[in-house]
């Protein structure tokens, strides 16, 4: 399954939700800063976001075994890495 095109997405709301300084600026119409529940994205690890960051956590069965706090220039980082990946394969 090619989940390529939904990282667009997120790309392009990172984008609206951060700009491109990661200088932080609300999430959401409304200036809320609303939290997300964690989501199990697979391989034992879970997703959330809070409105600024972007959480990664490790799980064994309950426990949190690793935490990555991705704050937004750090998540365009990746999404960027991503995006070239991406492009690498349509060559």
């Amino acid at each position: 399954m090619d989940r390529l095109p939904s990282v667009i997405r997120v790309i392009e709301f990172s984008e609206a939700a951060f700009g491109t300084s990661g200088a932080r600026r609300p999430a959401y119409p409304n200036g809320g800063n609303m939290i997300h529940e964690k989501k199990y994205i697979g391989d034992g690890c879970y997703v959330v976001f809070d409105g600024y960051s972007i959480t990664l956590t490790t799980e064994n069965g309950g426990s949190v075994t690793n935490t990555i706090v991705m704050e937004p220039g750090v998540f365009l980082e990746l999404l960027a890495y991503v995006e070239a990946i991406r492009a690498e394969s349509r060559s």
